[in-house]
């Protein structure tokens, strides 16, 4: 994934990613701390998040997918709805993505990396205190064409 990100133009991730971290961070052990540990991994990284095109999206998206009979998660189905609508390539591990049409997905395998010391937002899975972190996205960020959406 390193690599990968190296490569990457542009890298975003959505808002409801985020959420997602925080929601474990808050149900965790440790929610202060942990939710640092998110603050700090979304520090000076774009952050996509759902306007009036992106709900149009999520709308004929979440219909298509209902007439298919192949629901998804909710949040799910706004993230795909982010990327399709900012022509972006999403980033994740779940195979249920592939049920989008013409949503436009890769599988960078997740490997860890030292934390980054600059607000660069080429690098999104760092190692030690964001090992944790890394671990729990599975969609992380979506690029445009050359960018990604993890």
């Amino acid at each position: 994934m390193v690599s990968n990100l190296g490569r990457a133009l542009e890298v975003f991730i959505p808002a409801i990613a985020l959420g997602e971290l925080f929601f474990g961070a808050a149900k965790s052990g440790r929610p202060s701390e942990n939710t640092a540990k998110v603050d700090r991994f979304a520090a000076g990284r774009a952050v996509v998040s759902c306007d009036l095109e992106v709900a149009r999206e999520y709308g004929r998206l979440k219909q298509r997918l209902k007439e298919k009979g192949r629901p998804l998660p909710e949040n799910d189905i706004r993230i795909a709805a982010a990327a399709k609508h900012h022509a972006m390539v999403l980033v994740t591990r779940d195979r249920h993505f592939n049920e989008v049409d013409d949503l436009q997905t890769t599988g960078w395998a997740v490997q860890a990396c030292r934390a980054p010391s600059s607000r660069s937002v080429s690098r999104a899975v760092p190692e030690g205190d964001f090992a944790d972190v890394s671990a729990q996205i599975h969609s992380m960020g979506v690029t445009r064409r050359s960018g990604h959406l993890l």
